[in-house]
């Protein structure tokens, strides 16, 4: 009998510690993290999203073109075009510097949103959240069981200074998780497992589209950091050159086709698709 009950105890302690170290678990502690973070710095106004009145400069012509494009009825090519600036021939609110994978995302949600309605505060909590999930993610990787470690390294990169800089004024700069997430994927691609391979150029990919949705600045170097894993699988003889070379062709290919849909790509062709 206390054979038994001391194996339903281990069973039960094996499970705890299981569902400590799951993904689930991190984004839980990540989602609250970022939440109380971002009150502490911004504190609770930029929350609500009809509060418009603490934008600054900056952001505020990136919540002008929001507005603007939000409340243009048109379906257009790219999908960040409107008509409602640089009228008649029209702009896209991407070279406004705003997240246009979020604008792009929120529009079709527009009649159920406040007006006005900002998303510059649901941007900031997610990018502390994002960043101190997939800080908590990376030095699980590299310390193991190592809590307080893993739970210092975590909280350095949230009050990092560039990270702390981009809150003020430059919200989609914020979005510095994507250079963690990048690290992350370079992390997990050199284990010696069957399905590495596969499941890099799978979250490499994504990787990639989300980066230049968000922002083309911090796109550039998450596709260096891609690269660089890719050419360190290579030096490793974990890839031929052929299939290297497939790899990077795949990165650039989406990622063009990514920044093209959005309006990144400057070119004289516009059209409105209804």
């Amino acid at each position: 009998m206390q054979d038994h009950s001391t194996a339903v105890t281990d069973t039960q302690s094996a499970s705890r510690l299981v569902w400590l170290d799951s993904v689930w678990f991190d984004l839980v502690v990540a989602v609250i993290v970022g939440l109380l973070y971002s009150l502490i710095v911004l504190g609770p106004h930029p929350l609500n999203p009809r509060n418009v009145d603490w934008l600054p400069f900056d952001t505020a012509y990136h919540y002008v073109g929001w507005e603007l494009f939000r409340q243009d009825p048109h379906l257009h090519w790219p999908l960040t075009h409107t008509d409602r600036i640089g009228y008649p021939e029209g702009a896209s609110v991407a070279v406004l510097d705003l997240n246009p994978l979020l604008a792009v995302v929120l529009k079709p949600l527009s009649p159920l949103l406040p007006e006005p309605c900002q998303y510059v505060g649901l941007e900031i909590v997610l990018a502390c959240a994002l960043q101190f999930f997939f800080a908590l993610r990376t030095f699980r990787f590299i310390l193991g069981p190592n809590l307080l470690g893993i739970a210092l390294s975590s909280i350095f990169f949230l009050l990092s200074p560039p990270l702390n800089l981009r809150l003020m004024g430059h919200d989609s700069l914020s979005n510095q998780w994507l250079l963690l997430a990048a690290l992350l994927v370079f992390l997990r691609a050199q284990r010696e497992c069957p399905t590495a391979i596969r499941q890099f150029v799978i979250s490499a990919v994504l990787l990639a589209l989300v980066s230049v949705g968000v922002n083309p600045y911090i796109a550039v170097q998450v596709l260096l950091l891609l690269i660089a894993t890719v050419a360190s699988l290579l030096w490793r003889r974990r890839l031929t050159p052929w299939r290297a070379t497939s790899i990077m062709a795949l990165l650039g290919g989406v990622s063009f086709m990514m920044a093209y849909s959005l309006g990144l790509v400057a070119t004289g062709d516009r059209k409105s698709v209804v």
